[in-house]
């Protein structure tokens, strides 16, 4: 009887001490958080597509930690850190010649909107190269276009 009781007693103080994990925030902020995440995914869809080849060294190390973070995004500031960083690892020769890398890395860290977010996309994908891009890339591009502008 002694067992069942502590049990009992050990089963209702895990009970009262467990709390549920649940999203305090306000209507907005979620609102936000899920229209973001398919920019999050787009974002990582395009890393994807750029070729291995494109990017220098120590982005191959840190591919798989860069990709993580990007599908956790949570903002467009956060966004705008993460293209920013993406360009950096990009190689110069892989850049069309009238893009100012460090203009665009400057931007990239004050975007505050969505729109301005799915802009800089836009702009870094339009200023690489075609030989920058994997093959199924041609194929993709529209949708993932499509994707940006929420016509899908």
């Amino acid at each position: 009887m002694k067992k069942k009781l502590s049990l009992v007693v050990i089963m209702l103080i895990i009970l009262y001490a467990t709390q549920a994990q649940l999203y305090v925030g306000s209507p907005e902020s979620q609102q936000e958080s899920i229209v973001l995440n398919p920019l999050a995914q787009s974002f990582s869809n395009f890393i994807k597509a750029v070729k291995p080849s494109a990017f220098s060294g120590a982005f191959a190390k840190q591919k798989s930690n860069f990709l993580s973070a990007a599908s956790a995004i949570g903002s467009p500031s956060e966004l705008g850190k993460h293209i920013s960083q993406l360009c950096g690892f990009l190689k110069s020769t892989k850049l069309k010649t009238t893009f100012r890398k460090a203009d665009f890395m400057k931007a990239s860290l004050h975007t505050a909107t969505m729109e301005g977010a799915k802009g800089l996309l836009k702009d870094l994908e339009s200023n690489l190269k075609p030989d920058a891009m994997t093959d199924i890339w041609k194929m993709q591009r529209n949708s993932w276009l499509a994707e940006l502008n929420g016509d899908n």
